[in-house]
């Protein structure tokens, strides 16, 4: 199985995407470390999104663009369009990754409310590229939040601030289907000049929540917490699936 991989990176590290799997990625020191974790990354996120993975099949990730860039690459900072991402979606291709972004923002809070404290210290306070880490369910809750209105405000839909993140997300949905032939619209420059699109608009939202996800999943296991795992990352016994 083939998985076309995008490279963005500097002297401080890698950030890879997939884009045969829009949202799944992996981060390391080196791109040997960093393409090493895609096996384990890509079987998870095939998982999680009911798509069909030949267990028994290798995976090949080829890196099909690079990307160097001056950003903070190893806090995930991105300003990345794909090749892929510059051309008009399908209309089943978006009602595909629209529904993987939906379920990711309600995953991502079921991740968020099996923290049974959401104001417990889940990691050390550090600084990057946006401010300060959040670093307890509910921080990290509220900025995924700002985030999702952020990236919607890219293509210039503006939605409500609100604590409710899958509802906002599906409002800003149909506010962009409500545009005439929406699917066709070109790539527009967003803040700070940096490329956005429908495709690109989608896969960070899955990609953004993952994320997040995935470090609250880790350290509240760390913190010896039963958490909900619903994107199967499986990091210990200790994590479940089970709805909260």
């Amino acid at each position: 199985m083939n998985n076309d991989v995008i490279r963005e990176y500097n002297e401080k590290g890698e950030l890879l995407y997939s884009a045969t799997f829009p949202g799944a990625f992996t981060r390391a020191a080196t791109l040997t470390e960093a393409l090493a974790k895609f096996p384990h990354e890509i079987r998870c996120y095939c998982t999680w999104s009911d798509d069909d993975f030949r267990t028994g099949e290798p995976l090949l990730s080829r890196v099909t663009e690079e990307h160097l860039t001056n950003l903070q690459v190893e806090d995930a900072d991105s300003d990345v369009i794909f090749a892929s991402e510059r051309n008009p979606l399908s209309i089943s291709a978006y009602e595909r990754l629209k529904h993987l972004a939906l379920k990711s923002a309600a995953d991502f809070t079921q991740v968020c409310r099996s923290i049974p404290d959401p104001d417990a210290i889940l990691m050390p306070h550090r600084k990057t590229f946006y401010g300060d880490c959040p670093n307890t369910a509910k921080r990290i809750f509220l900025h995924v939040s700002k985030v999702n209105n952020y990236y919607f405000s890219q293509l210039g839909i503006e939605i409500k601030e609100g604590p409710e993140l899958t509802r906002g997300r599906a409002e800003g949905f149909e506010q962009l289907e409500k545009k005439k032939r929406f699917l066709d619209s070109d790539v527009v420059e967003g803040d700070g000049g940096k490329l956005w699109s429908i495709a690109k608009l989608l896969r960070r939202f899955i990609w953004h929540d993952r994320i997040h996800a995935r470090a609250m999943v880790r350290q509240g296991l760390h913190h010896g917490f039963l958490i909900a795992d619903p994107f199967g990352f499986g990091f210990g016994a200790g994590s479940r699936q089970s709805e909260i």
